[in-house]
């Protein structure tokens, strides 16, 4: 074996020129036999709008059904050319629906992810076979649907999901959008990400009588995740209750019941209606009543709701629960806003944002500003799930290709508008109405938690309670308080550490709630009542400016108190003079001082101390009476008034 730095071993008989002459030709050999490669230069790239969160390598094609090729005279290294017609999306007569899976952790949201979309036939036996060996060889054969949806290698060693990811599933009546949130504590931002993107929340719940024992507490994270959807806007709750397997016995009903009642309890004091809450037992690893009935549980029949009052809804598996969930009311007839979750920097595509459009309608050519960075550029295509279409229209996911635009130009929170049509600005200050869930102590001014606002996060600051209001009669229950507690409803005004775009729940009511937290929970929920928007870049001159203006207010009043107390020390120093040689020391100083400015002022300054020396009782009584006026003959600026004195008020 030839060691490493030693030159290589020339044949006998060879020359080098020859071993170099033969190199050569198979160098030349090879690039001979390699495929040549199409006329425009480029592999063709498909930005996925709604594919893998966290994924940032494009996903290669090879067909044209995206960018068809261009001539070989065009240039395609900086943009491809788009189809010759695009994609008309008033012709998708199919409404999309977005759907939100949320849960405790370990209650095995991924996984009943994964088996609908594989029931659905959004993903093939391949993929499926190719996790289930990734999953056995691991050790974790019973995760081989959960890891259809969590692909990052620190999701698969963590057992649970870090970011939300999305996948699109078509049914015979929705096109619908699957967003897998996470469960865990310390990712509860994403997990309100996906929330804000989401129609209808379908909340998984554990039906293991330990697992669910643990979530339902007081500290559990249930009650937390039910406050938060409710928050966002989400009226549609859809609770299925996983594990139905691994009960004891298995398939049990007294579990199930238990799991229900419990449930009902908390999603009513939330604000849910218990009679449109709809519950299905499930099993994502034996695949019961996702997609098609099961046969395992004999005493369960169906599903029944109240949609409406006299009009029952039933049905049986999951699906149907999600065919009987209705398209919520859109803003299509308001300006543009589209809260940016992800941003991708795609090859040959360029830069493209993913976000879901809460209002109004996004064009190609349309002229775009972002908030709150004040960028402007212009949308050279738009892409809803691999297809270029004309329009995006409110609560479609779309994908925008932009132009002129870099990647740390544009920001997850930010908020697309249209640049001449009530483009969006930051917010320098918000009045809120919030709801005190749960804190250890009482909130004053100058708390300082963490907000959340559809896709943005921000740190707060609490400058002002304003009023603390009657959660029972909504009226005002005292002005001005000095703390709200746990259970209050208070009126709250906050200035933002960093801007975000925030909009009043009056005109964008998905974009004006708010969620407060800190301490790894959530602290309080509500909405923006009033924005005070401007083009400050930091808001932390803001709070320098407050901070100054304080100091200074301090200073103006510490210098009062001591003119004050000098003053009152002069005035006792007056009414004490009992001893001739003293006045007479003040008289000679005195003397001396006005020497300085004016011969006249000297006389009156005699006779005032005379008149000082005779006694006190004059002074004693002007205190008396409440006047406390100091008057002295001495001129320091070299004038005097009518009377010839000055007068001061202490």
């Amino acid at each position: 074996m030839m060691k490493s730095g030693s030159s290589a071993v020339v044949p006998t008989g060879m020359n080098s020129n020859a071993i170099n002459n033969k190199a050569r030709v198979k160098n030349f050999d090879a690039k001979a036999n390699r495929k040549t490669r199409s006329s425009d230069g480029f592999q063709e790239i498909q930005f996925e709008a709604c594919s893998s969160g966290r994924s940032r390598s494009p996903s290669v094609r090879t067909d044209n059904s995206i960018f068809p090729s261009r001539p070989p005279s065009a240039s395609t290294e900086m943009s491809p050319r788009l189809p010759s017609s695009l994609a008309n999306r008033s012709e998708n007569k199919t409404p999309f629906l977005n759907l939100a899976m949320i849960g405790p952790v370990d209650s095995g949201k991924s996984s009943l992810t994964g088996r609908l979309l594989y029931n659905c036939g959004v993903v093939d036996e391949v993929t499926l076979t190719k996790s289930s060996n990734d999953a056995t060889i691991a050790g974790k054969p019973s995760l081989k649907f959960a890891w259809l949806m969590d692909k990052l290698k620190v999701e698969r060693d963590r057992n649970h999901s870090i970011d939300s990811k999305s996948r699109r599933m078509e049914t015979s009546l929705y096109n619908m959008v699957v967003i897998d949130c996470p469960g865990h504590r310390n990712y509860i931002h994403n997990m309100i990400t996906g929330i804000s993107q989401s129609d209808v929340v379908v909340l998984v719940v554990p039906a293991p009588k330990k697992e669910f024992e643990l979530s339902i507490t007081k500290t559990g994270q249930l009650r937390e995740y039910l406050n938060i959807a409710y928050s966002m806007g989400v009226k549609k709750l859809i609770v299925a209750v996983n594990k139905m397997d691994a009960t004891s016995p298995p398939y049990s009903q007294i579990e199930y019941n238990s799991c229900i009642h419990l449930v009902q309890r908390v999603a009513q004091k939330v604000g849910y209606n218990p009679n449109k809450v709809i519950f299905v037992p499930v099993s994502a690893i034996k695949g019961d009543n996702i997609t098609t009935p099961t046969t395992n549980m004999s005493w369960y029949d169906n599903w029944e709701t109240l949609s409406r009052p006299g009009n029952h809804v039933t049905g049986v598996t999951l699906l149907d629960a999600l065919h009987k969930a209705q398209q919520p009311t859109r803003m299509n007839s308001k300006a543009l806003r589209v809260p940016i979750h992800t941003v991708y920097k795609l090859g040959t595509i360029g830069i493209v944002a993913a976000g879901r459009v809460h209002a109004g309608s996004v064009r190609p050519q349309m002229e775009l500003s972002f908030a709150p960075s004040h960028r402007k550029c212009s949308a050279r295509a738009i892409q809803i799930f691999g297809e270029v279409t004309n329009e995006g229209r409110a609560g479609d996911n779309v994908g925008i290709q932009f132009e002129g635009l870099t990647t740390n130009k544009v920001k997850r929170g930010y908020v697309c508008g249209n640049l001449y049509d009530d483009p969006p600005r930051e917010a320098k200050q918000i009045t809120a109405q919030i709801r005190i869930l749960h804190h250890p102590g009482n909130i004053k001014k100058g708390y300082s938690p963490l907000l959340h606002c559809h896709t943005a996060m921000t740190a707060c600051t609490i400058t002002n309670i304003i009023e603390r209001t009657d959660d029972r009669t909504g009226m005002t229950a005292e002005d001005f308080p000095t703390s709200l507690s746990t259970g209050n409803v208070g009126l709250v005004e906050m200035i933002l550490l960093k801007p975000i775009c925030v909009e009043t729940f009056f005109d964008y009511p998905s974009l004006g709630r708010i969620i407060l937290r800190d301490l790894k929970q959530t602290i309080a929920v509500g909405v923006v009542v009033k924005v005070t928007k401007s083009n400050i870049k930091d808001m932390k001159s803001l709070l320098k400016t407050q901070a100054e203006e304080k100091a200074a207010d301090e200073t103006e009043i510490d210098e009062l108190k001591n003119k004050s107390e000098g003053y009152d020390s002069l005035m006792s120093l007056s009414n004490n003079m009992k001893n001739k040689d003293t006045i007479d020391c003040i008289h000679s100083n005195v003397k001396s001082e006005c020497s300085l400015n004016t011969p006249a002022s000297t006389d009156k300054v005699e006779s005032v101390l005379e008149s000082q020396e005779q006694g006190k009782s004059g002074t004693e009584d002007d205190i008396t009476n409440g006047k406390h006026t100091l008057k002295l003959s001495i001129d320091v600026a070299g004038t005097m008034n009518d009377s010839g004195c000055m007068e001061e008020d202490v």
